[in-house]
């Protein structure tokens, strides 16, 4: 069995361990290899995609994911990207941004972005730990975004 202790430093994630591993990078005071090897070996894992459900016109959504799916007690999670049919339509980067949740639903407002009831938006977590025990099952994708591994969760 494996035991983890923390989910970020198996998932890191798009906040604050991210935020601080770039910092002692920047800082350089390990060096310029440790440096180099802290900012890039580091990369957040774990996302939670979602299906818009509703726009209110053309850039504002609510998404199929709530406070039951995922962290929010270290900020919101990260619009990354937008996807179409099954293709990547946009890197949604500061373009789009969590304005809330509540208890199912996440309210997305992407001002450079036309969204659309169907399309699937792809976040990044602030706080992987708290959104694994949401969780009983975790899918770990292969290199093509494929399903390879489902990995059960347990907690207590």
């Amino acid at each position: 069995m494996l035991l983890l202790r923390s989910g970020a430093c198996f998932f890191s994630d798009n906040g604050p361990i991210r935020a601080r591993l770039q910092a002692i990078a920047e800082r350089g005071l390990l060096g310029p290899d440790a440096s180099r090897r802290i900012a890039n070996s580091f990369a957040p894992v774990l996302r939670i995609w979602a299906e818009v459900l509703s726009v209110n016109g053309a850039h504002d959504a609510i998404c199929g994911f709530g406070l039951r799916d995922v962290a929010h007690d270290q900020g919101l999670p990260v619009a990354m990207v937008l996807w179409r049919d099954g293709a990547r339509l946009a890197i949604l980067g500061a373009g789009a941004v969590v304005s809330k949740l509540n208890d199912q639903h996440a309210f997305v407002r992407a001002p450079e972005f036309d969204l659309a009831v169907g399309d699937v938006i792809e976040f990044g977590i602030k706080h992987p730990c708290t959104t694994i025990d949401k969780h009983d099952l975790i899918f770990g994708l292969d290199e093509q975004g494929d399903v390879s591994v489902a990995l059960r969760t347990f907690f207590g």
